[in-house]
């Protein structure tokens, strides 16, 4: 669908930021026509998406700055729609259609700090270097927030993920991390190739060719684990490196969702599905409800195999196995809970409840 990108650049706060960013953005953004006297609550808005009308005429009752009207060539257009707001006051297509654009909200949000990031460097003398890397080569920084869960994290997070990232050159040939060796770092490949391969049965057998943006090494770092894979550079490049601690800090913890048994209860009255990623002996001998299956570590291989309409509900025994289960399917793209404490807690809340089949309230998580 056509778009006035002048106009594109005039949206606040789109207009904030630098053309490479516009231009990130306005890749991925979708439109949605609405014919004539269709309410806006057809959107079905996204509480993770802001809206702006770009074409044709809504009316409310009310509620829409001085007027009942919003136009799209107006002042108030230039702001993203207060699409609640409007939906709770009846607001419909008055024009013959209208067209909304719309954004994901964070990915907004992440490209505005990189710019104030960079704008900082300005400021203070700096040549747009972040702990030695280059910002101008802000197109790597932006595929990397594009990929897996980067995309997901808030946007603090990105600022202090990108000052505390540091470069590592490397060349072909050279061996970044080894199988069966202690994870230290996590590494997202900034310039040049990489080759994962894994040592079964005496032979190496290649398993992946990484390039920029790809990342690596998160996997030991989750589960505490050695490195299960050898990866070898292809080409003379550029590493990107996180630390161990700065890992858990920035990256897995701000995309894990933990909610206690009566949230966990709500959750699966809606329609999450409870997935157990312990092993399938301890799924056997005790589950919660009609939960299914897949261990932590088959998840990258049938994780693709889930719904992708519902949300999960993750667990394991105490919660170790269920945050590492939950960061892959974030990856995956799935959107996830995990259960505080695990079964063990339940049992914990079960013990305390005498005369109950389950913990009071929470009889859903173990139902059919």
């Amino acid at each position: 669908m056509e778009m006035d990108w002048n106009r594109f650049r005039t949206l606040i706060p789109i207009g904030n930021l630098f053309e490479d960013g516009i231009r990130h953005l306005r890749r991925f953004a979708r439109f949605h026509q609405l014919d004539k006297g269709r309410p806006l609550s057809d959107l079905e808005p996204d509480p993770d998406t802001i809206y702006y009308l770009t074409s044709g005429l809504l009316r409310s009752g009310g509620l829409l700055g001085k007027g009942d009207e919003i136009e799209a060539c107006s002042e108030a257009a230039l702001h993203p729609l207060r699409i609640d707001e409007l939906i709770a006051n009846g607001a419909r297509v008055r024009s013959e259609r209208c067209v909304i654009l719309s954004l994901n909200r964070n990915e907004l949000e992440q490209l505005l700090v990189l710019d104030q990031l960079a704008e900082d460097d300005i400021e203070t003398g700096e040549t747009l270097r972040f702990n030695s890397h280059d910002a101008r080569d802000s197109e790597w920084m932006m595929n990397l927030l594009n990929t897996g869960v980067f995309r997901q994290l808030p946007a603090a997070s990105i600022q202090q993920i990108f000052q505390r990232m540091r470069v590592r050159p490397v060349r072909a040939g050279e061996t970044i991390v080894t199988q069966d060796s202690p994870g230290t770092c996590f590494y997202a490949l900034r310039e040049g190739e990489a080759q994962v391969s894994r040592r079964i049965n005496g032979k190496n057998a290649v398993l992946a060719r990484l390039s920029p943006p790809d990342s690596f090494g998160e996997e030991s770092l989750l589960t505490g684990a050695n490195r299960n894979a050898t990866v070898t550079m292809l080409t003379d490049g550029i590493l990107m490196t996180l630390e161990s601690e700065d890992f858990k800090t920035l990256l897995q913890q701000p995309l894990l969702r933990w909610v206690d048994a009566r949230e966990a209860s709500r959750l699966v009255r809606d329609h999450a599905i409870r997935l157990d990623v312990r092993s399938e002996t301890e799924y056997n001998y005790a589950t919660l409800g009609s939960a299914i299956n897949i261990p932590y570590y088959l998840l990258r291989v049938k994780g693709q195999q889930l719904r992708r309409d519902r949300e999960y509900l993750v667990f394991c025994d105490n919660g170790s196995r269920s945050a590492v289960g939950a960061y892959i399917l974030n990856q995956l793209g799935y959107r996830t809970w995990v259960l505080r404490g695990g079964l063990n807690a339940l049992k914990r809340s079960h013990a305390s409840t005498p005369g109950m089949d389950g913990p009071s309230n929470y009889t859903t998580l173990f139902d059919s």
